[in-house]
């Protein structure tokens, strides 16, 4: 009995020796078939970025090398995003930034309306003078210059639209008085002056 016991703890010994080895063989199999499945993908990583750059690549580096090139790429569609992102921006903020002749003569007339609101009539009035000089270059009657006197323009209007020359002489006068002579300006100041601007500028009051 003794005997036979001995002879089956052996055998047990002797199948799981074997069972042993089996999964030592198997881990190995399975190194082995990750390690030539490396090198296949590193020598068609490699033969791939010589196609691409045109030059001879060394991957020694191993796992690194696909990480910084995922890393070039991600940063350069970065950059290309943000740099069309942003000229687009640029673009569309410079088409609001430079309006039209016309578009500025109302958004003069705007900020008049907007000083006037709060009781400051003296600069109100200049906005609005602003605006009619605006509407008129916008009509060709005359052109603006940083150092062209109202007399200049007075001139240009009587040149080429006369009809306009009293509206528009009884405007320069007023303006004159109370911008250049320091006359303050009240409310009563600011609506006859923006009657007086309504019909020059056309864009900015009523017409």
């Amino acid at each position: 009995m003794a005997r036979d016991y001995q002879e089956a703890n052996r055998q047990l010994s002797e199948i799981l020796k074997e069972e042993e080895r089996s999964g030592e063989n198997l881990l190995l199999k399975i190194k082995q078939g990750l390690y030539n499945g490396w090198i296949d993908w590193n020598h068609r990583f490699q033969e791939w970025l010589e196609q691409l750059l045109g030059v001879e690549v060394d991957t020694r580096l191993g796992w690194l090398l696909p990480v910084l090139l995922a890393a070039l790429l991600l940063l350069a569609a970065v950059w290309i995003f943000r740099k069309t992102t942003y000229s687009g921006k640029v673009q569309k903020d410079q088409q609001h930034d430079v309006p039209s002749v016309e578009d500025e003569a109302f958004r003069w007339w705007l900020m008049a309306e907007a000083r006037a609101k709060r009781k400051e009539y003296r600069e109100g009035i200049r906005y609005l003078f602003r605006s009619v000089l605006a509407s008129l270059e916008k009509q060709q009657i005359l052109v603006r210059g940083d150092y062209k006197t109202n007399h200049e323009y007075r001139r240009e209007v009587e040149q080429n639209r006369s009809d306009l020359l009293p509206a528009f002489t009884e405007l320069v006068h007023q303006f004159d008085r109370i911008w250049y002579g320091r006359v303050p300006a009240a409310e009563q100041e600011y609506e006859v002056f923006r009657s007086l601007s309504a019909p020059l500028a056309k864009k900015g009051g009523p017409r």
